[in-house]
C-alpha cells in the first residue's frame, strides 16, 4: 500500500515536472531558431560528460551502504551530502576552467562568452537540487519531494518562458541561461527549508565522519568511470551530431528526445520508487522475496513498454505535423527508436540488481566502454548517411548491449539473478520489426486514419489481455506469484 501511494505521488509530481520540457517544446522551437535550440542539447551533452564526477560517486556509494549500515542512517546521510556537495563544487570549477581555456566549447556550441559562463553558474543549484530530492527519495519524503520538484521544474519553467516572450530574438539564448540561474537559485533555498522542515537536514558538523567519508568515496569511485562511460553512450548521439553535422542538426536529435521522454519520463517515475525499494529487498539477501517481485515488474515493463513504442510509430508523423514547424519533421522515424532505446534502459533497472548484490565496479566498466565503442562505431558509420537517426541507431545498440551484459552476469556467470528473460526476447523482436516495417497507409492506402485507429484497438486489446493474465497469475499464485513461471522455462 505505501509502496502504491508513494509511486503515484512521485510519479505525478515528477511526471508534470519532466513533461515541461515536452510540453513547453512548441514555444520553444519558435521561440528559439534551430541553431540555438541545438546548443542547448550541445552544452547538456557535454557537461553530461563530466556531471557523474559532480557527486564523486555518492549516489551510488550512499545506496549500497545503506545496504550495509543500518545502524547510523544520519552518519551516512550527512557524509554523503557533505562529500557530494564539495565534489560538485569542485568538479564545475574544473569544468569552468577547461571551457574558459580556449574557444573550443564556444565555437562546438556555438555561445558567447556570457551565455557560456550564464550556463555554468546556473548548473550550480540545478546540480544541488537533484541531490536534495534523492535525499527526498530514500528517505521516503514523497510530498517534500513533489513541492521541490514542482518548483524547480514547472513553475521555473513558466516563468523563463514568460522572459522569452518579452525578449527580442537576439537576446533570447542569453535570457535562458540567466533566468535558469535565478529561478534555479529561488528553487535550491526552498529546497534547503525543506530539508530542515523534515529534520533531513544534512550538514550537520557531528554527523560528519572523515573515515567514512573516505570509505564512501573510495567505493563510489572506483564506480565513475563505468558510469562515465554510460554518460558518454547516452550523450554521444548529441555530441557526434554537433561534431559532424552541426547544432541545427542537434536540434532534431534534441527535439526526438523530449518527444520521447514519455517513456524516459517513465523510466524514470518506475526508479524513483524502484531504485529504494530495490535496495531494501536486496538487502533481506532472501530470493524467495526479491525473485517474485523482479520477476513481476520485468513482465509488467514489458506488456507497457513494447506496446507503446508501436503506438508511437503509428502516430509520431501526426504528432509532429501538429506541434512543430516544417523544420523539425525530419525527427518523425527518430520518435520511435527514442522510446525502444527508453524501454531497454527501463529493464536494465530489473537486470542490474546483479551489480548491487554482487558489486564489480571492473565488470560495471567493461559492459559500459564496450557499449560505447558500438555507439561510436555505429554512429561514425550511420551519421554522415542517415543523419540524427544514424546516432539514435547507435545509442540503441549500446543499450542493447548493455541489457545483454546485466542478463549474462546475473544468469549465467554469477548466477544470482535467475529471471526468466523469454517475454522481453519475443515483445522486443516483435516490436522491432514492426517500427522497421510500419509506415502510415500501408494496410489502408485510402484509410489512413481509420488503418491508425484499428492498429490501435489491436494494440490496446493485446495490453489489456496480458494485463489481465498477469493479473490472474498474480492472484492464483499467492505468496510467490512468479515463482513457477521460472520452473516453466
Amino acid at each position: 500500500m505505501k509502496f502504491g501511494k508513494n509511486i503515484l505521488i512521485y510519479a505525478v509530481a515528477d511526471m508534470i515536472g519532466r513533461a515541461m520540457g515536452l510540453i513547453i517544446s512548441p514555444f520553444m522551437t519558435r521561440l528559439l531558431t534551430p541553431e540555438e535550440y541545438g546548443t542547448l542539447g550541445l552544452l547538456s551533452a557535454t557537461w553530461a560528460l563530466v556531471a557523474l564526477l559532480q557527486f564523486g560517486g555518492m549516489d551510488t556509494s550512499y545506496q549500497l551502504f545503506r545496504v550495509r549500515e543500518t545502524d547510523d542512517q544520519e552518519k551516512i546521510l550527512t557524509t554523503a551530502t557533505i562529500v557530494a556537495t564539495l565534489s560538485t563544487l569542485v568538479t564545475l570549477g574544473l569544468f569552468s576552467v577547461a571551457a574558459f581555456s580556449g574557444s573550443w566549447l564556444r565555437n562546438y556550441a556555438k555561445v558567447s562568452h556570457i551565455q557560456l559562463g550564464w550556463y555554468l553558474v546556473g548548473v550550480i543549484p540545478t546540480v544541488l537540487i537533484s541531490w536534495y530530492l534523492y535525499i527526498f527519495r530514500f528517505q521516503h519524503k514523497p510530498l517534500p519531494f513533489a513541492r521541490t520538484n514542482l518548483l524547480s521544474k514547472v513553475i521555473s519553467n513558466f516563468i523563463l518562458l514568460l522572459f522569452l516572450f518579452l525578449t527580442p530574438p537576439g537576446n533570447r539564448l542569453t535570457v535562458l541561461f540567466t533566468g535558469i540561474f535565478v529561478t534555479q537559485g529561488l528553487s535550491l533555498a526552498w529546497a534547503l527549508w525543506e530539508l530542515r522542515r523534515s529534520s533531513l537536514w544534512p550538514y550537520s558538523r557531528h554527523a560528519f565522519s572523515f573515515d567514512l567519508a573516505l570509505e564512501m568515496l573510495r567505493y563510489g569511485v572506483s564506480f565513475i568511470p563505468g558510469a562515465m562511460t554510460y554518460a558518454a553512450v547516452v550523450s554521444m548521439d548529441r555530441l557526434m551530431v554537433g561534431w559532424l553535422a552541426g547544432p541545427k542538426e542537434v536540434a532534431l536529435v534534441h527535439l526526438a528526445l523530449n518527444l520521447g521522454s514519455v517513456a524516459l519520463m517513465f523510466r524514470i517515475w518506475f526508479s524513483l520508487v524502484w531504485n529504494p525499494s530495490l535496495v531494501e529487498w536486496l538487502a533481506t539477501k532472501n530470493p524467495s522475496i526479491y525473485l517474485p517481485k523482479l520477476q513481476l515488474a520485468l513482465l509488467g515493463l514489458s506488456t507497457i513498454f513494447f506496446p507503446f513504442t508501436c503506438l508511437i510509430a503509428v502516430w509520431s508523423d501526426w504528432l509532429v505535423a501538429f506541434l512543430y514547424p516544417l523544420e523539425y519533421l525530419p525527427i518523425v522515424p527518430l520518435v520511435p527508436v527514442v522510446v525502444l532505446v527508453g524501454t531497454f534502459s527501463t529493464l536494465s533497472l530489473v537486470a542490474i540488481a546483479t551489480i548491487i548484490m554482487d558489486p564489480s565496479p571492473k565488470y560495471y566498466f567493461v559492459i559500459y566502454i564496450c557499449a560505447l565503442i558500438i555507439t561510436v562505431c555505429i554512429g561514425f558509420l550511420t551519421v554522415p548517411h542517415l543523419g540524427a537517426l544514424g546516432a539514435i541507431l547507435g545509442t540503441l545498440g549500446a543499450e542493447l548491449f548493455i541489457l545483454g551484459g546485466w542478463i549474462l552476469r546475473g544468469k549465467f556467470i554469477k548466477k544470482n539473478l535467475n529471471l526468466n528473460w523469454k517475454p522481453v526476447l519475443i515483445f522486443g523482436t516483435i516490436t522491432g520489426i514492426f517500427i522497421i516495417v510500419y509506415r502510415p497507409g500501408i494496410i489502408l492506402t485510402q484509410e489512413i486514419l481509420w488503418e491508425r485507429i484499428l492498429i490501435t484497438l489491436i494494440i490496446l486489446a493485446g495490453i489489456m489481455i496480458m494485463g489481465y493474465r498477469m493479473f490472474r497469475q498474480f492472484i492464483l499464485s499467492g505468496r510467490h506469484p512468479m515463482w513457477h513461471l521460472e520452473n516453466q522455462r
